[in-house]
């Protein structure tokens, strides 16, 4: 056994696909050292020290202290391979503003490449379609949120609702009122602040399919407020999958507001 790989001695074969496979899309899921055995090995290929805000070491299953990592290196053992370190993993992700940081450790080296959030796919067409729909101001800090929480904490979240119209509100308004259906919201259109394109709701995909009754809402709303994001779940009337940043507006204010493609202008 070596590493997360199986080799079958008795055939000269890799048994199963390496675990990593999704991040080196150039070389084979069986493949093992990029190919390359007589100047490589994999000892894990994990360097990447998690650390909290003092810039103090953290364990790894501390998710929510996690600020940073630093590169540790690697340990050696007595034939002079490289071992990794108690504590590391391979790939990290670190979330700024506009972006998001890569850290990974191919080549036992310490790599770190930067992606604007505009230019990453959430994994999701759809809500990958709704953060674009939002006001720009937000876009960013939305797609941070949903993606830390899969890329940290393995919560693959879905926005399922963005901005809508006053007309699409009014209509979503009308359900169980004068259109057939059963009640879904008590705000008329404008009186949403899914209207100002500054809200969204999410819902996690547990086993394959959307799961309302999650039991991880805890966690998604402190991930969200880690974010600078409200979360309804704070709220007298609990309202777990809506997070917004209304900008420092209240209601009244953004009503006020000029608007542009039906989203307000904020100066």
């Amino acid at each position: 056994m070596i590493t997360a790989q199986f080799y079958m001695s008795d055939i000269g074969r890799w048994g199963v696909v390496d675990p990593l496979a999704e991040k080196y899309y150039n070389d084979s899921p069986y493949a093992y050292t990029a190919n390359d055995p007589i100047n490589l090995i994999d000892p894990n290929g994990e360097s990447w020290e998690p650390i909290n805000k003092k810039g103090e070491s953290t364990k790894l299953d501390d998710k929510e202290n996690i600020a940073g990592y630093r590169w540790v290196d690697y340990d050696t053992d007595k034939d002079g391979n490289k071992v990794a370190r108690a504590n590391t993993v391979e790939t990290a992700y670190l979330f700024g503003v506009g972006g998001m940081t890569t850290l990974t450790s191919e080549g036992y080296k310490p790599n770190q490449s930067w992606q604007a959030y505009e230019d990453i796919s959430t994994g999701s067409e759809s809500t990958d379609k709704k953060i674009a729909s939002l006001h720009p101001s937000v876009q960013n800090q939305i797609k941070s949120f949903v993606l830390m929480a899969k890329n940290r904490f393995d919560i693959d979240l879905r926005v399922t609702d963005g901005f809508r119209s006053v007309e699409e509100q009014d209509k979503l308004y009308a359900k169980g009122r004068t259109a057939k259906g059963s009640i879904v919201t008590k705000a008329r259109g404008g009186y949403s602040n899914h209207n100002f394109g500054l809200a969204v709701d999410v819902v996690p995909m547990e086993n394959g399919k959307l799961n309302w009754e999650t039991n991880q809402w805890s966690l998604i709303g402190r991930i969200g407020e880690s974010r600078g994001l409200e979360w309804g779940g704070r709220w007298k009337f609990l309202d777990r999958p809506h997070f917004q940043n209304l900008r420092g507006r209240n209601l009244k204010q953004l009503r006020a507001l000029p608007k542009r493609n039906g989203l307000p202008i904020l100066r």
